[in-house]
């Protein structure tokens, strides 16, 4: 009777090592991606902040340019010489 309780002993220590060893290997392999995807999540959030920024820039330009005044708009020279400044003074916000 004892070496049968042994026995069933030791069958159930080998399933457990088995169950054990399979689960860490799990874990080690989320892991693994979770990191990829953390990964990606940080390219796409930088992707969207540079998406973002370059939308901000050209409405920024685009109000630059709407905002010509009406002496600028019948003279191309003034039109011109406006536009550039704004566009200088821009660059040097920057």
């Amino acid at each position: 009777m004892e070496q049968r309780i042994d026995a069933q002993i030791d069958a159930m220590e080998k399933i457990t090592a088995t169950r054990v060893k399979l689960l860490e290997e799990k874990n080690g392999k989320l892991k693994t991606e979770i990191k990829k995807l953390k990964s990606q999540n940080e390219k796409f959030e930088n992707d969207v902040r540079e998406k973002q920024k370059q939308r901000d820039e050209r409405e920024h330009l685009k109000i630059l340019k709407e905002s010509v005044t009406d002496a600028a708009k019948h003279d191309p020279r003034k039109k011109f010489f406006q536009i550039s400044s704004r566009r200088k003074l821009l660059d040097l916000a920057k």
